[in-house]
């Protein structure tokens, strides 16, 4: 017999105490393991259907630009501008509060617009304190 063969022929035992507890230590790790597996397989189908929803939505995007671009030929030339969107919520604002409120209301609101205007950021709070407290008075 050669030396491989003697080395093969030769086994070892080694004594394991608490066999149960690594066994159990052990197959909680192998849990954990494919628990953690199954959790990345989630995740990898999700980064797919969010790639793929990408990719659809580029494609809506480039159809909606080609169909603005088709339009925008088909419409007249014109030198007017629309308003900025901030400017039309701004309006449409005005004209919900002016629905709302009453007239004589909006008057004195706006002339106490013009006076903040020159009133200095002291005065401007006591101005607001002032009117506070009117309104506490009122309520009471």
């Amino acid at each position: 017999m050669t030396k491989k063969e003697k080395k093969k022929e030769e086994v070892f035992f080694v004594g394991v105490k608490e066999p149960i507890e690594i066994r159990r230590n052990i197959l909680e790790a192998s849990r954990e393991m494919v628990l953690l597996l199954q959790l990345y397989e989630k995740f990898k189908a999700v980064r797919e259907e969010k790639r793929h929803e990408m990719e659809k939505l580029r494609g809506l995007v480039r159809e909606i630009a080609q169909l603005v671009s088709r339009l925008k030929k088909h419409l007249p030339k014109t030198s007017l501008r629309a308003l900025p969107l901030g400017e039309i919520k701004r309006q449409v604002k005005e004209v919900e509060i002016r629905e709302k409120v009453p007239v004589h209301f909006v008057a004195e609101k706006q002339e106490e617009k013009t006076l903040t205007e020159e009133l200095t950021e002291l005065e401007k709070l006591e101005a607001e304190l002032a009117s506070i407290e009117q309104k506490l008075n009122h309520l009471a």
